[in-house]
């Protein structure tokens, strides 16, 4: 027994010098890390440092001035100088810490860390891991990187999760606003923006500058807080200022969702269909576009999505893309009017085989299509793109796209696209291959799509970009997920 103990205890000697060792020599590289933009919050509200900032240490956590960690806890601060030692007390809770040691202790029990309290010569401060002391103490620590400062959050008291997300976007907007405000470029952006002749400073001209200044598509604005600037007639301190708070709360998207239909029936009038995965009622359709609405997303139209994808672009972060496969009469007849007064872009990728010759009238009982008299009916909303024009078939589960010669394939997506003077494509099935997407670029398609499941991002294979199909029983906690939406 005694001898488990003295190796038991030769061990965590051995590792408490390793760690003295390391974090020796840490001491004097901490210079590379004191320009890191740091930010505390304690129960929503920001730690002041005066005199000198927290920095990073080379095992990447933040290390603050010891008075100021314990006033932000709310902890009574005692040094000894002797032992070189400091003792940080609230309620019941105490956490020792000493000087380029490893082991600290809570409530008498010693646990190790990977950093620990320093004398920063060049600062003249005694520094302390922000974590290690704010958990010894018994609050809760979170990090998340905002607009490249690193902004820490502390929860002394308990908090719901609702309560400390809301907590955690204002102080983000916080740290937002005061960056941008301090940021050069937009500096003279906005100085730009206010001396323009009133000739030049209409809202919608401030509305083309920001689209320069960000790179985002045109239409940027529609469904924010800034919409209203293209009815202005000159740039107001008002416009100045909501500006600010927007982009204060602007986030670039790194990936974005396009989302998949098929064909739309009112609940009441599905009698034939029930079964079929393919058939989605209005109701849901009208109820997931407004929460797409009431969430601030702006739903655009495909070309925006390629350029985005070739990097040409950015896309703010509340963007989405809608298609519907086939091409079904029910597309006109029901998505049509939701999707125009959300004001919003989709893409109808159609079956030109499948198309009527004239306008037919719209029965829930059968899969009606829309005729080519009709094609270009709607085009302040939809988009027309390919679909096949004679392949959109299954023999033994196989797509014909995939199983038929390479001639029959490459004359349909030819005969396709030129009936609809189309360049984007939706494999039918979501079957495809390396055959199928040589002749996709041969015959002059730009970007196509699967029916894989997840999101786009920049850089991906513009040949087989994913999308989310939307069934029946996808429920409005699916479809949140699927767009991005929060959840907590």
């Amino acid at each position: 027994m005694t001898n488990r103990l003295n190796i038991q205890l030769r061990f965590y000697l051995l590792a408490a010098f390793i760690m003295t060792i390391i974090l020796i020599v840490s001491v004097t590289t901490t210079e590379a890390n004191t320009n890191r933009d740091i930010r505390v919050f304690v129960d929503g509200k920001s730690v002041q440092f005066p005199d000198v900032k927290p920095y990073i240490d080379v095992n990447n956590r933040t290390l603050v001035p010891l008075r100021a960690a314990g006033e932000a806890a709310g902890a009574s601060v005692e040094w000894n100088g002797y032992l070189n030692q400091v003792t940080l007390m609230k309620g019941n809770r105490t956490v020792v810490l000493t000087a380029n040691s490893s082991i600290y202790t809570v409530n008498g029990q010693a646990l190790m860390m990977d950093t620990s309290m320093v004398y920063n010569k060049p600062l003249g401060r005694n520094y302390v891991p922000l974590r290690f002391v704010m958990e010894g103490l018994g609050a809760e620590i979170e990090w998340q990187m905002v607009d490249k400062t690193d902004v820490i959050y502390a929860f002394t008291l308990y908090q719901s999760q609702d309560l400390k997300q809301s907590m955690k976007i204002d102080i983000n907007h916080a740290v937002k606003k005061e960056n941008l405000l301090n940021n050069k470029s937009f500096q003279d952006f906005r100085k730009m923006l206010i001396s323009l002749p009133s000739h030049l400073g209409s809202g919608s001209n401030v509305l083309s500058y920001v689209q320069y200044y960000l790179q985002v598509p045109s239409d940027f604005y529609k469904n924010t807080s800034i919409e209203y600037f293209k009815n202005q007639p000159v740039y107001t301190q008002k416009m100045d200022n909501d500006l600010i708070e927007y982009l204060a709360r602007f986030e670039y998207a790194d990936k974005v969702s396009v989302l998949t239909y098929h064909h739309l029936l009112k609940a009441s009038e599905n009698t034939k269909f029930q079964n079929n995965s393919a058939v989605i009622s209005v109701e849901s359709f009208e109820e997931q576009m407004k929460v797409l609405h009431e969430n601030r997303y702006q739903a655009y139209d495909l070309a925006v999505l390629e350029d985005y994808v070739k990097g040409k672009i950015k896309l703010p972060k509340h963007s989405v893309f809608i298609t519907f496969d086939d091409g079904y009469l029910s597309n006109y007849v029901y998505a049509y009017p939701i999707l125009k007064a959300y004001d919003y872009k989709a893409t109808i990728f159609v079956v030109t085989g499948m198309l009527n010759s004239y306008p037919d009238s719209f029965n829930a009982d059968k899969l009606n299509f829309i005729s080519w008299q009709e094609l270009d009916k709607h085009r302040d909303v939809f988009r027309i793109e390919g679909h096949t024009h004679d392949l959109h078939k299954l023999t033994n589960n196989v797509s014909h796209l995939v199983s038929q010669p390479s001639e029959i394939v490459r004359n349909d997506l030819l005969l396709s696209r030129q009936l609809i003077d189309g360049k984007y494509f939706a494999y039918p099935y979501g079957q495809v291959d390396a055959t199928v997407i040589n002749l996709l670029k041969q015959t002059g398609y730009t970007m196509a799509f699967t029916n894989r499941l997840g999101t786009v991002s920049p850089g991906n294979d513009i040949y087989v970009l994913k999308r989310y199909g939307i069934y029946p029983n996808t429920s409005v906690y699916d479809f949140k997920g699927y767009v991005g939406i929060p959840q907590w």
